[in-house]
Order: structure tokens, then sequence, then C-alpha cells
């Protein structure tokens, strides 16, 4: 296995959004009422959505490859750079990579990027359903913190509660 992740610049806009809209499907299309994945998946990985947020200086995505294949993809905001804390808003990698070693890496990668911005946490929020996701946060230093609410048309209402999780840098 050689995970390698990259920082996406405009020249990977199709690749981006093909990892992004497969990684996304495969592990949540299930979430949805009819109708809502294609919404979401407009939503947030259209063409424009990931340009606009490429050359943002809010967010930063990442590409995840394992032997050089495509195989997920990370997003990072900074839209409250006055706060002590980085966000962790998206991490996804292909169901078929899971348990691999492949979200370790790339929480420490996001660990560095923090610290080399001077943050002292990172945050992030996961639905309270995913106990996987939940056990793997913690297993790497994140405790869960306040209860929330994702606000997503189209997302079933069983699914929409959320815990916010922190971790100390």
């Amino acid at each position: 296995m050689l995970v390698e992740i990259h920082k996406a610049q405009l020249g990977d806009l199709e690749q981006l959004q093909q990892i992004c809209l497969n990684a996304y499907s495969q592990n949540f299309a299930h979430h949805w009422h009819e109708g809502g994945l294609d919404w979401y998946l407009d939503q947030q990985f259209s063409p424009d959505q990931l340009r606009q947020a490429i050359k943002s200086a809010e967010t930063d995505y990442y590409l995840i490859f394992n032997d050089k294949l495509p195989v997920g993809f990370c997003k990072l905001g900074y839209s409250r750079l006055t706060e002590p804390w980085l966000e962790l808003e998206k991490i996804y990698v292909l169901p078929s990579e899971k348990g691999s070693g492949i979200g370790k890496a790339v929480l420490d990668m996001v660990v560095h990027i923090a610290e080399d911005k001077g943050k002292k946490e990172l945050i992030l929020y996961v639905i309270d359903t995913n106990q996987a996701a939940i056990r793997f946060y913690e297993r790497n230093g994140f405790s869960l913190q306040e209860k929330t609410r994702l606000d997503l048309p189209y997302f079933k209402e069983e699914l929409k509660g959320a815990w916010q999780m922190r971790k100390r840098l």
C-alpha cells in the first residue's frame, strides 16, 4: 500500500469531482430520500462548486490515492480563521479501502496542517448513527462534545442527529 495525499488544484477538477461523487455515493446513498442524493451531489460536488472551493482561501480539498488510484478525498474548512480550531469538513474513502490505514494517514496530515496554522484543536461533525466513524475518531484522539442536527432537505429524518467532535492538538 502506497498512500499519497495531494492538495487539489484546478487541473485536478475532473478527477476530484469523480472521486467525490463515487466515495460519497458509495458510503451514503441510503441516507437520502428519493431525489435527495442527486440534489446533494450537485450542491456539493458540481464542477462550479468544486472550482469555487479550490479557488477559495476558506477551503482546501485533498485527493487521496492508494497505489496511484484515487480512493477518497478530504475537505478542510478555514472559514473561521480567527478561531483556534480547524474544521475537518469531509473525509470519505471508498468502502473497499476502509480499515486499510488510509483514514489515519489523512488525519495525521490534517493534524500537521492545523499545527502549521497555529490551531489548537480540530473539529468535525459526524452522524450519530455512524458508530464506526465515531469509534475511528475516538481512537484517534477526538471526543464527543455536543449534540446537533443536520439541516439538509431530503436527508432521512432518523439520520439527522450528529455529534460535534474535537481533538486538542
